[in-house]
C-alpha cells in the first residue's frame, strides 16, 4: 500500500505532534507523580478519553486537508486485508492460548485473586479507550512520520511502539505486552489501512490478563451441626 499524505498542513502537524507527545510523555510522568503522591489517578479519565475522540472527530470534519482516510476511519484502495485478517486472527489465537495458559498454571498452584471479571461497563469503558489509542497512537504516528517527516513506514511502526509502551509506564512491566501489541496493531495497519483491526489487538491484549488469573472459589455453605435426639421415655 502506498502511503501519501500531500496535503498535509504544518500547523496542523505540529498541534498533532503535540497532542501524541503530551499521550506518549507527558502522561505517563505524570500518572507516576501522583502515584508517589497517594492521589487519585484517573478522576478526568473518561473526559480525557472523550476530548481525544471529539478532537478526532473534528479533525476530520473541520479541519481542512485531513479526511477520514488519513486518520485510518475509512477503506484505503489496495489493502492487503487478508494478510491484515490472518496476522489479526493469529495474535488474538496466541494471546488465547497463552491467557489459557497462564489460568491453568495459576489454578495448579492455588494462586487465586478475589478481583471480579470486569463488567458490562468496565469492557464498554475500554472498548472507547482502546478506538480511541488505535487513532493517537497508531494513525498519528504514521501520519505524522510518514506524511510531515517523511520517514520511512518501519520507522515509524518501531517509534509508535515505543511509544504506546512508554505511555503505559507507570503500571511498570505492563507496558512491554503493550509495546509489542502496539508493534503487532502498526503492523496490521500498514496492511489494511483501517484502524479496526488495530483496535481490536489492543482491545485483545487489555483484557486478556483479566482472564488469566483464577477467581476464589465460593466457600462452602456451612454443614448444620447434628442434633441427638433422645428415644422417648417409657410410660410406666
Amino acid at each position: 500500500m502506498a502511503w501519501s499524505y500531500p496535503h498535509v498542513d504544518p500547523v496542523l502537524a505540529g498541534l498533532m505532534a503535540a497532542v501524541y507527545a503530551a499521550a506518549v510523555v507527558v502522561h505517563p510522568l505524570w500518572t507516576i507523580w501522583l502515584t508517589r503522591r497517594g492521589a487519585p489517578v484517573n478522576r478526568y479519565r473518561h473526559w480525557f478519553v472523550a476530548a481525544h475522540l471529539v478532537g478526532v472527530l473534528g479533525l476530520v470534519t473541520v479541519v481542512p486537508g485531513i479526511d477520514a482516510g488519513d486518520l485510518g476511519l475509512s477503506w484505503r484502495s489496495g489493502g492487503d486485508w487478508p494478510v491484515a485478517l490472518v496476522g489479526t486472527a493469529a495474535y488474538i489465537a496466541i494471546a488465547v492460548m497463552a491467557t489459557a495458559w497462564a489460568y491453568s498454571a495459576r489454578k495448579a498452584k492455588g494462586r487465586y485473586v478475589d478481583v471480579p471479571l470486569p463488567d458490562l461497563t468496565e469492557i464498554t469503558e475500554r472498548l472507547v479507550v482502546c478506538s480511541r489509542d488505535a487513532l493517537l497512537f497508531v494513525a498519528v504516528p504514521v501520519l505524522l512520520a510518514v506524511g510531515v517527516f517523511d520517514l520511512p513506514p518501519t520507522w515509524a511502526v518501531v517509534g509508535a511502539a515505543l511509544g504506546y509502551g512508554f505511555h503505559h509506564l507507570s503500571p511498570g512491566r505492563l507496558a512491554v505486552p503493550r509495546a509489542a501489541a502496539a508493534f503487532a496493531a502498526l503492523a496490521v495497519y500498514l496492511q489494511c489501512g483501517h484502524v479496526a483491526l488495530p483496535a481490536l489487538l489492543l482491545v485483545t491484549v487489555t483484557l486478556a490478563p483479566d482472564y488469566g488469573w483464577p477467581r476464589t472459589p465460593p466457600e462452602p455453605p456451612p454443614v448444620a451441626a447434628l442434633t441427638v435426639v433422645e428415644p422417648p421415655m417409657p410410660l410406666r
